[in-house]
């Protein structure tokens, strides 16, 4: 199943806002809140930008294939596309 049959049109951001609201519930819970300082910076950092990268998934997904930009000529001269076949690509966001 491609990634376009699995988006919810209606919610397309759901997970985002799923795993949003686990993230508030974590830094609201009694062990969150004996956390150093820097562990706690931790967790919001690592949490955070996963929340941030199931955003950004969903919106490549809503875009769905198409053109990916313009063709990259190297320093031979060569127009990069010349080498690739036609086809459509999906974008991925990845891990960071």
């Amino acid at each position: 199943m491609s990634a376009a049959q699995n988006l919810d049109i209606d919610q397309p951001f759901d997970p985002a806002e799923r795993a949003f609201r686990a993230l508030t519930e974590t830094l609201g819970a009694p062990k969150a809140l004996r956390l150093s300082h820097s562990a706690f910076e931790g967790l919001v950092e690592s949490e955070g930008r996963e929340v941030l990268r199931l955003l950004f998934q969903r919106h490549l997904e809503l875009r769905g294939p198409g053109d990916v930009g313009p063709s990259v000529v190297g320093s031979d001269g060569v127009d990069g596309r010349r080498s690739e076949s036609a086809h459509a690509a999906w974008l991925r966001s990845s891990a960071w």
